[in-house]
This record gives structure tokens, sequence and C-alpha cells, in this order.
């Protein structure tokens, strides 16, 4: 009796010896180094700006003695918990590849913030840790190599 299906096609030739059948995996998309470091300078600045926070509200007591008001600096330590929670969970986000969004507008508002304390001639020192990190944060975040690497993410 015949075939009903007809003849067997060409088939495939076999792999190379050493390799498996079938499709190769794919290749695993590795995070670039602009992105991890962008994340990991999130979760130092949200520790950094978390502790600011702590700080303020332990001053509130010698600030009142210097006469300024308690109430302003528990709306500033209530800012920076906002702040912090917000670049720790941009740092998350932007570290398993969902976006970097959240990180780049946290780390906009502590540079705001850094402006500031500017303006009030808060120390300088201080200033100056608290406002290069978000640049950096940002700059390494907006990268060209961070984003292809968000597009390929998002493709998959």
């Amino acid at each position: 009796m015949a075939d009903p299906y007809g003849a067997p096609q060409g088939a495939y030739p076999p792999p190379p010896a050493g390799q498996p059948y079938g499709y190769p995996p794919p290749a695993p998309t590795k995070a670039p180094g602009q992105a991890v470091a962008a994340a990991v300078l999130g979760y130092v600045h949200g520790a950094l700006v978390l502790v600011a926070a702590i700080a303020l509200f332990a001053l509130q007591d010698l600030a009142t003695s210097l006469g300024v008001e308690a109430g302003y600096l528990v709306v500033l330590a209530l800012l920076n918990i906002v702040v912090a929670g917000v670049l720790i969970f941009g740092g998350v986000r932007l570290n398993t590849g969902k976006d970097r969004n959240l990180l780049v507008i946290a780390s906009g508002v502590s540079l705001a913030y850094s402006i500031f304390w500017v303006i009030q001639q808060a120390a300088l020192w201080a200033i100056v840790l608290f406002a290069v990190m978000p640049i950096i944060i940002i700059v390494m975040a907006l990268n060209a190599s961070v984003t292809q690497w968000l597009a390929a993410r998002r493709g998959m």
C-alpha cells in the first residue's frame, strides 16, 4: 500500500558533534553595567536620604530650641522618607529590567531637594553628596545601552 502522505521530504542533516538537537537557547540578556550601577547608587542614595530623614526627626527638639518650626522639619523628614522609598523601589525596577522612570524621577526630586538646601544655606559637604549622586544616577539610567537593554527586555 502506498504512503498516503507521500514520500518523506529531505531531512535536516544531523547537528555537528557535541551540539544538541533543536534550536539553541536564547542568549540571556545581561544588564549593562550602567543599569546595575544606577540601581546600586539608587539603593545607596535612598539609604542616605533615609538616614537624613531620621536625623531630621531627631533634631526636632534642638531646632525648636533654636527657633525653627518643628513641623517644618517633620514635613521635610516625611518628604525624605517618600523620596528614599521611591529611590530604592526605582532601583529594584531598573535592576529587574522593568523600567527606569521611578528612579530617574526620584533622583530629580532629590536633586531639587538638594538645591532647596543650598538656598537654605545648609552644610555644603552634605549638599554636594546629596546633589552629585542623583546626577550620576540620572546620567547612567538614561544611557543608550540601558535604553537598548530595556527595549529588548520589553520585547521578550
